[in-house]
């Protein structure tokens, strides 16, 4: 059974980055490879769990319970958030997103529970090898995707994201190219942080140049703003703890990647530009776009602050354009949502929903995205936000102390790593991010971690 599980944990990290579920579902809709394999895990666990520790089951559990902080936390918005579907439009929908969060503190309870019975750091070891390939995979895909266009143009580039006027931008195997770049800054703390503890410093430059170039192609702003945070933390940490070879290969190998991947998506950009000016057969759902942006002049204020800033991707340069301005305006609308419901929210999973029945608070998002209200589920761009608009204050205290708990718990396994958690508490301020290797990729960190006390 040890085997089973690491190969499944193997399974699990590899897949991470396999959340299309338009292209990827397995039997039904959104069972996605990760999930999948995920369910076995969990179920096979739970049967060694029971099976091992027989009558002693509940106490073993209430004796984790007691003394895991981040498991305490992580039970009690379980509980609220089940408690605030009392309220809910959408208790079907609620449930699944409840159902969804409590295999994540299951997957954490079992796979802390699994790798103290077997005393073996082997198995997190392969699970981190898992993260590689799948890292490699991403890369793969995300340079097929991009030759696929330049070779063959819009006509035949039918492959999940591109995105006209806002740059050439690809998603990989994920559904949404800003996932992706929460994925690839991720895998650059991580992988970087990896190769310098080895002293393979060079390995860690080339290494951070191809993450940093795929995330250049998901042209991610929130994914940007997350790498922006956790490097500043990394480079603190550094400074304080005087370590300073590592600072400056560090320093190296960011400079390294974000230069060179504003390059190449600078080069893209005006590649693009002048194919959708000039290619005539555009695909309908690019016309469409070219149309709208024409008439909307999405461009119109935004001033050429420098010639040096006119270096910078079209997305890096407009930090105010329209696409910003409605995230922006997502976040006073989640606001707004909390205060009308401050106890229980509109309910777990039911930010749509309750948008639709405040249309007002959505008036000023709708100058920027008139789609938001008659979409069956309008995403909140937001996930500080959404959770104060679908639990209210309670629930979004709750949230706080949780994410707080792992930043505390993760430091154990380095700068890095809390650098990869800070990026994604910083990016999911104006993006949601409601997948898999948000919470599993620093779960893997603690497993991880030399001096990890389970």
């Amino acid at each position: 059974m040890k085997k089973i599980l690491t190969v499944l944990l193997f399974l699990i990290y590899l897949t991470l980055s396999i959340t299309n579920q338009l292209q990827f579902s397995l039997l039904v809709s959104n069972l996605i490879p990760v999930r999948f394999f995920l369910t076995l895990f969990l179920t096979i666990a739970l049967g060694i769990f029971i099976y091992r520790e027989r009558l002693r089951s509940l106490q073993v559990f209430w004796q984790f319970v007691k003394s895991d902080r981040f498991f305490q936390v992580g039970l009690l918005l379980l509980m609220w958030r089940a408690l605030s579907l009392s309220i809910t439009s959408d208790v079907a929908f609620g449930l699944t997103m409840l159902a969804w969060w409590a295999s994540i503190l299951a997957f954490y309870f079992l796979g802390n529970y699994f790798l103290k019975v077997y005393k073996t750091s082997k198995s997190a070891t392969i699970a981190l090898w898992g993260l590689f390939s799948s890292l490699i995979l991403t890369i793969i895909v995300a340079v097929y995707q991009t030759i696929a266009f330049v070779g063959w143009g819009i006509q035949r580039f039918d492959l999940w994201g591109w995105q006209y006027p806002d740059g050439f931008r690809v998603p990989a195997l994920m559904l949404d190219s800003n996932h992706l770049g929460f994925f690839t800054v991720a895998g650059f703390f991580i992988v970087c942080g990896w190769l310098i503890s080895k002293k393979r410093y060079l390995f860690a430059v080339v290494a951070s140049f191809v993450i940093l170039e795929i995330q250049s192609l998901a042209s991610s702003r929130s994914a940007l703003i997350g790498l922006l945070a956790g490097s500043t933390v990394v480079v603190i940490s550094l400074l304080i703890k005087k370590n300073y070879q590592i600072l400056i290969w560090f320093v190296l190998a960011l400079s390294v990647g974000l230069s060179t991947g504003f390059l190449t998506s600078k080069a893209l950009e005006i590649y693009t530009t002048n194919f959708v000016q000039n290619y005539a057969l555009l695909h309908s759902e690019v016309r469409e776009k070219v149309v709208r942006t024409e008439i909307n002049n999405v461009n119109e204020g935004i001033e050429e602050l420098s010639f040096l800033n006119n270096l910078l991707p079209m997305r890096v340069q407009r930090v105010f354009d329209a696409s910003a301005k409605s995230h922006i305006a997502m976040l006073k609308a989640s606001w707004e949502l909390g205060i009308r419901n401050p106890i229980l929210g509109v309910g777990y999973g039911n930010f749509s929903n309750g948008l639709k029945s405040y249309p007002e608070i959505y008036k000023e998002a709708s100058q920027y995205d008139v789609r938001g209200l008659s979409m069956p589920k309008f995403p909140s761009h937001t996930l500080w936000g959404e959770q104060l608009a679908e639990t209210g204050f309670v629930g979004l205290v709750l949230y706080t102390l949780l994410v707080v708990t792992l930043l505390v718990r993760i430091r154990k396994a380095g700068v890095f790593w809390s650098g990869m958690w800070v990026s994604f508490l910083a990016a999911t301020f104006f993006y949601s991010a409601n997948e898999e290797f948000f919470w599993l990729l620093p779960f893997l960190g603690l497993w991880s971690a030399k001096n990890y006390e389970s």
